[in-house]
């Protein structure tokens, strides 16, 4: 799906871009850190301003398919490495307060 492969291709480089790397496991940086936290607003911001209103309740149910063993987990997982997907939807929880 176009939108999938959109996401996946600016979540990446947003969190790659905070040292967010791969493996996230061996990240340096937890899902909560500031520096994480200022790029799921920048995914969030990116999601507002090119497709629709995405409130944190929206984000977070959105994350749920990052982590959730579909299609988006499978792209994000194959752009960032293994269990990237797991590690943005804990930073979008974090962010979302859940």
């Amino acid at each position: 799906m176009k939108v999938n492969r959109i996401l996946a291709a600016v979540l990446i480089p947003l969190l790659l871009l905070t040292g967010c790397q791969t493996p996230p496991e061996d990240s340096p940086l937890p899902p909560d850190a500031p520096e994480v936290q200022a790029q799921v607003e920048k995914l969030q911001g990116f999601i507002n301003e090119h497709f629709y209103s995405c409130s944190d309740e929206i984000l977070h149910w959105l994350a749920q398919g990052y982590a959730g063993g579909g299609e988006m987990n499978a792209n994000i997982d194959r752009a960032g490495g293994e269990g990237t997907g797991e590690f943005v939807f804990q930073a979008v929880k974090a962010h979302c307060g859940k």
